[in-house]
């Protein structure tokens, strides 16, 4: 049977080793979210630890008079149809392993 103290010490490092756990589980997740995907695992295995050079083509999509086109459809639907626009990209970006690097209203930034 355990004493009272081995079953306090055993508590004790269940406590330390969850706090410990919820830590980096919470890193890992602001990580992900202040960043692109793709770019968190790299980030922690070293791949930006040393600068080298890459060829890079930046794509800057913006939808041509989008505010005409917004007061027309009205927000709701406007909202919408830069919400299926950006899905459209997305699976297209996908396909071709291109990663969106930033939204901007209704800009989208492709490399």
């Amino acid at each position: 049977m355990a004493t009272p103290s081995n079953t306090r010490n055993f508590d004790i490092i269940i406590l330390t080793y969850t706090l410990f756990m919820i830590f980096i589980v919470s890193f890992i997740n602001e990580m992900v979210s202040k960043n692109s995907p793709g770019f968190t695992m790299p980030l922690i295995l070293g791949k930006y630890r040393f600068p080298r050079e890459e060829n890079r083509l930046f794509i800057f999509l913006d939808l041509k008079g989008s505010t005409h086109l917004a007061e027309e459809l009205g927000h709701l639907k406007y909202s919408s149809f830069i919400q299926e626009s950006i899905m459209e990209v997305n699976q297209v970006a996908k396909k071709f392993k291109a990663h969106i690097y930033q939204y901007v209203g209704d800009e989208i930034v492709i490399t």
